[in-house]
């Protein structure tokens, strides 16, 4: 029993991070067409459109779906109060929008806006008429059959959207692209998992559903807050051409941030919980994967900025070089996000969701203050507030993390010196090579500041191919412990 729980645990992870991975990069393929014939004005509103539709996510939520998976047994009755409250959100939504991207339109200083709105709110009506054969999958841990019903809804998302762009539609064509993809979500949910909706509903199974989740669902709030809030503050009082700079540096970082954040938190959570008892265990296994976080995260991110200027002229164009600052300045909120990425899944295998809720909240306090402050110095500025919460949340969660297992920070420090020196080294050596840089060139000098990064952690004495091993042994259960090598 425990070993085919251990087996659909890594199965589901791995299913589940392919399918963020190609989703990801289908993504951002569609950004950098967009970006070519979009010009930065316009840019923005793809941003607020997201927004919107992350809103939307999060309200429809409400705890729901934590509910009904973590539930032993689930009747028609829960599921179909589930489906049917969920729809209403969804269609609340879709009227609120719809008549109100006038409003919004104006508000954000966008006239093009209101048509890119209305197209796009009509994935709150799609989306909600599949939830609960979402859930049902997620219960019987069909994270395959999700990866494809997601990965073929990317697919139809870039071939409409970019279909559209080419064929002179202009900047709608990002809204029937999320239309298209809804569709076609919908269409393969519905193959892949048949449920029907009775015609009941019952307010006691709902309070109970929304009593279950709601912990959940307050965390979810906070992180839609940290995560947007700058979005919505640089649309409201810099601008479309501000905004278009800084949601394509964002963008860039995001696309790093959120293919690493979305492995390691399903990862780590998983293993926590498995180990939650044993604080040594805990102790180790959350040194080490900080230590993993640091080495993949840390040259990454050194890499992009380094190469900042090149990389945005090859791939975006020239127009988008005032989006160059922001860039270096949120590679630094990215390092800095990957780093204490392993304190939340911990804290919630201790049962300790209030900590994070905490650390969250007064993040994104310090965030709207810091972009209310720095507003003068335009996306350079927003960047800078958004490095400086990301400081301030790492700071709370490794500290509370540090001392619930009684850990140094110090001998975490120590742990990561070599990669920090050897990211540090890599930059020295880009620097020096980092003149005139055309499109074949900037791909060689990636190649080779990779190189060079893995000779430095030799020359240093990091193993790094035992320390992989090493990993992937401790998620798979195969030791007790994760060895530690000199």
């Amino acid at each position: 029993m425990r070993e085919n729980i251990k087996h659909k645990t890594l199965n589901a992870v791995f299913w589940e991070s392919l399918s963020n991975f190609i989703r990801q990069i289908i993504d951002f393929i569609v950004i950098v067409i967009f970006a070519r014939f979009v010009s930065p004005e316009y840019f923005g509103g793809i941003a607020v459109v997201g927004f919107l539709i992350k809103i939307f996510t999060v309200i429809k939520e409400t705890g729901l779906t934590v509910s009904i998976v973590q539930k032993e047994k689930v009747n028609d009755e829960y599921l179909s109060t589930a489906f049917h409250a969920n729809f209403f959100i969804g269609a609340l939504f879709f009227c609120a929008v719809f008549f109100g991207a006038g409003f919004l339109a104006n508000a954000f200083k966008m006239e093009f806006l209101a048509s890119l709105i209305r197209v796009g709110s009509l994935v709150f009506l799609i989306e909600p008429l599949t939830y609960v054969n979402l859930i049902l999958l997620i219960r019987g841990v069909g994270f395959k059959k999700i990866m494809i019903a997601e990965t073929a809804a990317a697919a139809v998302y870039a071939f409409c959207a970019i279909g559209l762009l080419l064929c002179g539609a202009g900047l709608v064509s990002f809204a029937w692209g999320l239309v298209a993809a809804s569709v076609a979500r919908t269409v393969l949910f519905l193959k892949l998992k048949t449920w029907t909706p009775k015609m009941v509903f019952d307010f006691r199974s709902l309070r109970d559903l929304f009593r279950f989740g709601a912990a959940v669902w307050s965390n979810r709030v906070i992180q839609l807050a940290f995560y947007e809030s700058d979005i919505v503050i640089v649309a409201f009082f810099l601008g479309p051409l501000i905004l278009g700079y800084y949601s394509l540096a964002r963008k860039i970082v995001m696309f790093f941030m959120n293919n690493i954040r979305a492995v390691l938190s399903r990862v780590l959570f998983s293993v926590f919980s498995r180990i939650k008892n044993n604080l040594a265990l805990s102790r180790q296994y959350y040194s080490s994967t900080v230590f993993y976080a640091a080495l993949l995260s840390v040259p990454l991110y050194v890499i992009v900025v380094c190469l900042s200027r090149p990389l945005i002229v090859v791939m975006f164009g020239s127009k988008w070089l005032p989006a160059l600052m922001p860039l270096r300045i949120l590679c630094l909120a990215g390092v800095l996000n990957s780093l204490r990425i392993t304190a939340g899944p911990m804290l919630y295998a201790q049962g300790a969701p209030r900590l994070v809720f905490h650390a969250g909240a007064i993040a994104v306090l310090a965030r709207v203050i810091m972009l209310f402050v720095l507003l003068e110095r335009a996306a350079a500025g927003a960047a800078a507030a958004v490095a400086f919460s990301e400081l301030i949340i790492f700071l709370q969660l490794n500290i509370t993390a540090g001392r619930w297992l009684r850990l140094n920070p110090g001998t975490l420090l120590l742990r990561i010196f070599p990669i920090i020196v050897s990211a540090g080294g890599t930059a020295l050596l880009l620097a020096v090579f980092n003149e005139q840089i055309d499109g074949p060139l900037l791909f060689a000098e990636v190649v080779l500041a990779l190189f060079c990064y893995a000779v430095f952690l030799k020359m240093l004495g990091v193993d790094i191919r035992g320390r992989v091993y090493d990993f992937f042994a401790a998620l798979s259960g195969k030791g007790s412990s994760l060895h530690e090598r000199k």
